[in-house]
């Protein structure tokens, strides 16, 4: 993913497209979506990143869920690593 493709969160005019913008997300600027696109992170440290911007804001769920789904992606990502020989 190349960094103008942030823009396709901007140009989306479908009121239901909030839908997926909850207030846990929201609230950062820049954004977690901008910041993965913008670093072209791999999905698991992009999902990573997620999880640890939006814990203990998710509203009903406990901040050590996200940090769990954090470290989860991070030991994916690992696991996913060529091995080196």
């Amino acid at each position: 993913m190349q960094t103008n493709d942030c823009a396709l969160y901007e140009s989306v005019e479908d009121p239901d497209f909030k839908t997926i913008d909850p207030h846990h997300y929201t609230r950062l600027n820049p954004q977690p979506a901008k910041v993965i696109a913008a670093w072209e992170l791999d999905y698991f440290r992009g999902s990573a990143i997620k999880y640890i911007t939006r814990a203990g804001h998710k509203k009903g769920e406990p901040i050590e869920i996200d940090i769990r789904k954090a470290i989860r992606h991070l030991e994916l990502f690992l696991e996913h690593l060529p091995n080196p020989d």
